[in-house]
Order: structure tokens, then C-alpha cells, then sequence
């Protein structure tokens, strides 16, 4: 039977460490184990005694990702976020699932309220990540799984990208296409492998705005990135798409006088378009 290894970062001692562990420790089995990465000043706080707590002083979500993965014995290590409670079958979805031969799963999330999808893309289809941007964008980081063998052999999450890093998103986006340049890594998106996330109310979170436009940058820079890498042109004409999209709802929000639509979506373009060209400057394109 596979070993999991289940990493999850957090900063200053989230009081949601313990909900997401607590769902987490029934489910071990044998060798399977809970690593805990905080980062930032040390923090004395105790976990539940299954899980190991590990100290990093440097921030960064990606680097905290990756020291966890370090730490983790060989076998599966599924990355989850500190606000991600699981499914109680999520570990017994995990190894089904890598009992054939994938590389990597991106699992799905729905509001704990309602168990609605928290992404519209987490609908529940088992299907193949391609270079289809629908199918990248199940791949959300607070729930993403992978052979360690596979996690090592693409060299691990860029400590570029993610919320703490220069270009604060998209480390997700960035890991699962190296994986498929490679081509002989098979991922999925796995909807029985089922994590909680608590609703994003948007109106209500000051910070959001903020955010899509840091998560924005990481996209554009992903895509400058890898076209810069592999230069297929499928992936600037990804980036073409992504372009678009926000680009339109702008404009439909702006007709609609809806100001808080006009806010996120400018956000979202602008973010898109200073990670492409940050990161084509900086490389040098």
C-alpha cells in the first residue's frame, strides 16, 4: 500500500491548522504521516501528536511546499492547504487513484457550506490535464498530490512563484505544465478526492481585489515562462484566452455600472499582463 505524506504550510499558527489535521489523522495508515511547515518566526504551538511540526524562517508558499517535500519519506505527498478540511474517504481516493500510473492529481474543492464547487471548473468528471486551459484550471495548489519521484524529477515548485514570492500565484499552473512538457507524466483531476474550503465572500474580503491581481501576475508570468522555455505557440495562445476573458467581462461590467466588477476584473487583466511582461523583461525574452 502507497505511503502519503500529507504537507501542509501554514504561517503564524492558522487556527485552521487543527480542523484540517483533525480531518486528516483518522484516515493514516502504516507509514503515512502530517508534516506541518510553518513559516516565519517560531511559533511553540502544539499539533495533534500525529503530525511532525517543521520550522521554516523563510516565507513563501512554494518554499514551504518544497521543504516539506523534502522531508517526506518515498510515496505520495499530497499538498494541502491549512483552510482545507478533507473528505473522510480522501485517502482511500488517493491511493485508488495511484495504484495506475499517474504522476501527479489535482483534487476538487467545494464550499463547505453546500458542497458546492468552490471553482466552477470542480465539476465531477475524472478526466486527463491537458494544455486546455478549462483543464489547467482545475489544478488548484490547496489540493494537489504527486508521486515524490515526479515532484523531484521537475525539480519541485519555483520559489518564483506563489503568494509570498514576486509573482504571487500560479506556482500550481507552473508545476503541472512541467509535467506535461516532460509528456511522460500522466496527471488527472480526481473529483472523489474532495477537499472543503470555506466560501470566499468577495464583497466582503478588503484583500481580494489585491489578490486576483497578485494571482494574475503568476499567470501571466507562467505562460511568459514556459513559452519563453518550449515556444509553443499553444501556450501563447493560452495566454491569448486569458487575456480575453477578463478583458470582456471588464467591458460587461463597465456597461453594466457594476463598479466592484469593473475593480476585480481590471485587477485580474492587470495582473496578467505586468506578470507576462515583468517576466519577459526580466529573462529577457
Amino acid at each position: 500500500m502507497s505511503v502519503i505524506t500529507f504537507v501542509i504550510p501554514t504561517v503564524g499558527a492558522s487556527k485552521n491548522v487543527s480542523r484540517c489535521v483533525d480531518s486528516i489523522a483518522g484516515q493514516l495508515s502504516g507509514e503515512d504521516e502530517i508534516i506541518i511547515v510553518h513559516q516565519g518566526e517560531d511559533n511553540p504551538v502544539r499539533f495533534a501528536p500525529v503530525a511532525r511540526l517543521f520550522h521554516v524562517s523563510e516565507y513563501g508558499l512554494s518554499n514551504a511546499r518544497n521543504e516539506g517535500a523534502r522531508l517526506a519519506g518515498n510515496g505520495i505527498i499530497a499538498f494541502i492547504d491549512d483552510d482545507v478540511m478533507l473528505d473522510k474517504n480522501y485517502a482511500a481516493s488517493i491511493r485508488k487513484h495511484f495504484s495506475r500510473d499517474i504522476s501527479a492529481l489535482c483534487g476538487r474543492l467545494l464550499n463547505t457550506d453546500d458542497h458546492s464547487p468552490y471553482a466552477r471548473v470542480h465539476d465531477d468528471k475524472l478526466i486527463a490535464i491537458t494544455y486546455s486551459p478549462a483543464r489547467l484550471k482545475r489544478c488548484l495548489g490547496g489540493n494537489m498530490v504527486f508521486r515524490k519521484e515526479a515532484f523531484l524529477d521537475v525539480g519541485g515548485y519555483d520559489r518564483s512563484f506563489g503568494v509570498g514570492a514576486k509573482y504571487g500565484g500560479a506556482e500550481d499552473i507552473d508545476i503541472i505544465l512541467r509535467l506535461l512538457h516532460r509528456k511522460k507524466h500522466r496527471v488527472i483531476y480526481a473529483p472523489d478526492a474532495i477537499g472543503y474550503h470555506a466560501r470566499e465572500n468577495r464583497h466582503k474580503n478588503s484583500n481580494y481585489i489585491e489578490k486576483v491581481f497578485n494571482y494574475g501576475m503568476g499567470e501571466g508570468a507562467v505562460y511568459a515562462k514556459h513559452f519563453m522555455e518550449k515556444k509553443l505557440l499553444v501556450l501563447l495562445a493560452i495566454y491569448g484566452v486569458e487575456i480575453a476573458k477578463p478583458f470582456i467581462k471588464l467591458l460587461s461590467s463597465t456597461l453594466a455600472f457594476d463598479v466592484y466588477g469593473v475593480k476585480v476584473y481590471s485587477g485580474i487583466l492587470k495582473g496578467r499582463l505586468k506578470g507576462f511582461f515583468d517576466y519577459a523583461n526580466e529573462k529577457k525574452i
